[in-house]
C-alpha cells in the first residue's frame, strides 16, 4: 500500500516525528504520534487497514523470520514459543523479545537494521487498532483482485495494487501447514480469524 500511494506523484510523503523504533508495522496510536495527530484531528481521517488470511499471514512471518535469523526455525518449536509467550504482545514486547528470542541482542540488531526483528509478525492484527478508532478493513487478497472498493472509498481512481516483498516459498498454505498446525495457528490468531471473517 505504501508503494501504492507514493508512486502517485499527487501524494508527498509525510514527515515522521522520530521514534526509538522502526517505523515500519505501527499501531495507530503509533502512527498518531509520528504524525503530530490528536485524537480530535483523526476525526477528520479515514482510516483504513489492509489485513491479511492469517494463516498466509502465519506462513509468510515463519519463513520471514528464517530469513531474518538466517536458519530453519521447525514449525512446531516456534508453535510451542508462540503459545508460552504470545500473550505478552502487543503490551510486553520488550519481555517478548527477551523470552521468544532467547537473546538477549536481538532486539538491539534488528533496530539497528531498521526492522522489529520478526516481533511484529506475531501480533494479532486487530491489536492495531489500539485507540478504538473507527476502522474500515480491507483483505490484501480482496485488493490483490480488485480495488474499486478502495479507490470507491477514497474518491480516487487507483491502480492495481503493486506486489511488494512476496516470499519466496513455494506452495500453499494448505499443502504446508498440516491440519493440526492449522489448528494451533487458529487458535493463535482466534481474534483475527472472527474479526475479519476468515475461515478455517
Amino acid at each position: 500500500m505504501r508503494s501504492l500511494f507514493l508512486g502517485e506523484k499527487w501524494l508527498p510523503r509525510p514527515g515522521f516525528r522520530n521514534l526509538p523504533y522502526p517505523h515500519y508495522h505501527l499501531t495507530l496510536s503509533e502512527l498518531m504520534y509520528v504524525h503530530g495527530l490528536s485524537a480530535e484531528n483523526l476525526t477528520s481521517y479515514r482510516t483504513i487497514q489492509v489485513v491479511r488470511d492469517p494463516f498466509a499471514r502465519f506462513v509468510s512471518a515463519w519463513r520471514h523470520q528464517e530469513r531474518i535469523l538466517g536458519e530453519k526455525i521447525d514449525l512446531q518449536v516456534l508453535l510451542e514459543k508462540l503459545k508460552r509467550y504470545k500473550s505478552l504482545l502487543p503490551h510486553s514486547w520488550e519481555e517478548f523479545y527477551l523470552k521468544f528470542y532467547d537473546d538477549p541482542d536481538h532486539r538491539k540488531r534488528s533496530f539497528a537494521r531498521g526492522n522489529w526483528g520478526g516481533l511484529r509478525f506475531y501480533m494479532d492484527q486487530v491489536d492495531w487498532n489500539d485507540v478504538d478508532q473507527p476502522v474500515q478493513y480491507f483483505k490484501l487478497e480482496e485488493l490483490s483482485a480488485d480495488m474499486s472498493k478502495l479507490s470507491e472509498l477514497l474518491g480516487l481512481s487507483l491502480p492495481p495494487l503493486p506486489v511488494k516483498n512476496k516470499g519466496d516459498y513455494s506452495g500453499t498454505t494448505n499443502d504446508l501447514l498440516t491440519l493440526e498446525e492449522r489448528a494451533q495457528i487458529h487458535k493463535l490468531f482466534e481474534r483475527d480469524f472472527s474479526t475479519f471473517g476468515y475461515g478455517f
